[in-house]
């Protein structure tokens, strides 16, 4: 299984849906899907790309961890991150402009983020979302984040920090 296209009359994808399914290079989610399973794409070990429906809103726990490849996905409208979503992926830029909320260690490891736009109404990230994003040194609108997690943006590249507008700063969060 290398590609898939589904159906304009699919609303969801089940949880595991796609788990583990190894040579999947690209897929294209309708915007007819509103809803994505959790670990739906988990452990595609050679996904690249991924475009997103419209109404998608929500990428949950595991959507899309293991995607050692992925590097393409188009997250600009999705309004809710779960724990470990993109773990161990190879994304390079993440525009969260309109996400409020990113679950644990939702974005650890991806290596190559080099950067990221945050909600400038303010996002709330947990313990550990980018932690480990090595390459991570941009980070556009920081400064307005609510809650910002123990080890949120450990062993990171960021520089620095206006931290003006956070109201929580987690243990570590910035652990070099």
């Amino acid at each position: 299984l290398e590609e898939v296209k589904l159906s304009n009359n699919i609303t969801e994808i089940p949880e595991n849906c796609f788990f583990h399914c190894h040579n999947l290079l690209l897929i294209n989610i309708p915007d007819s899907v509103t809803t994505i399973g959790e670990y739906a794409f988990a452990y595609c070990r050679e996904l690249v790309n991924v475009n997103l429906g419209e109404e998608v809103k929500e990428v949950p726990e595991y959507a899309f961890a293991g995607c050692i490849t992925l590097q393409n996905i188009n997250l600009a409208k999705i309004e809710t991150i779960g724990d470990y979503a993109f773990m161990e992926d190879n994304l390079v830029v993440a525009d969260l402009s309109k996400t409020e909320s990113v679950g644990e260690y939702a974005f650890v490891n991806n290596k190559n983020l080099t950067s990221l736009k945050l909600n400038e109404k303010g996002t709330d990230m947990a313990e550990g979302a980018f932690a480990y994003a090595e390459a991570l040194a941009n980070v556009e609108n920081l400064g307005k984040a609510k809650n910002i997690g123990d080890y949120a943006f450990a062993y990171t590249s960021i520089v620095n920090l206006d931290l003006s507008e956070t109201e929580n700063v987690g243990t570590q969060a910035f652990l070099k």
